[in-house]
């Protein structure tokens, strides 16, 4: 347990012990890829900075921010390497996820699953945004989409980001 993530916690129960309300937090989806997402030591070498740097972008809230967060990493340390464009993707994906309701994002076999809560409608409008976007081969199952043929090695992270986009705005309609 990290230092932040305990003073939470403790703050949380003193709050609780004099009656006062305990804002619930939203849960952090799972998002589980075949990707390398981290800021290398080439790239950001001081560990204080790192640290603080990954904070910063745990704390990013939409795709708005994560676009400036590119900008300010590029301006201060120089082009953004493969790995800190896919933690900000896999960000990306945490926050589309959130958008959807999806606490739980694998891949596996070729095969991406996205666990979506169990409403009218979500499964044919999820399928159909999928099947729209990215002409996938898309089916449901078990309260899953499953999308196939995602390659992450050449470009499936931005197929993913895409289809998820599309199922969030299929779900407003």
């Amino acid at each position: 347990m990290g230092f932040d993530l305990y003073c939470q916690l403790l703050s949380d129960a003193v709050k609780k012990l004099r009656g006062t309300a305990v804002p619930r937090r939203e849960e952090s989806p799972v998002i589980d890829i075949p990707v390398e997402a981290y800021i290398p030591d080439a790239y950001v070498g001081d560990s204080n900075l790192k640290l603080s740097l990954y904070k910063k972008i745990a704390r990013l809230k939409d795709e708005e921010e994560i676009e400036k967060m590119k900008e300010e990493l590029r301006d201060r340390f120089g082009e953004l390497p493969a790995q800190v464009l896919n933690l900000l993707d896999v960000v990306a994906l945490k926050i589309l996820a959130l958008k959807i309701g999806a606490p739980r994002l694998k891949s596996g076999d070729g095969t991406v699953r996205i666990l979506l809560p169990w409403r009218d409608n979500i499964p044919s409008k999820a399928l159909k945004a999928a099947e729209e976007t990215e002409k996938c081969t898309a089916l449901f199952k078990d309260h899953e989409l499953l999308i196939k043929e995602i390659d992450f090695q050449k470009g499936g992270i931005n197929s993913l980001k895409k289809v998820m986009r599309s199922i969030a705005k299929h779900l407003k309609d």
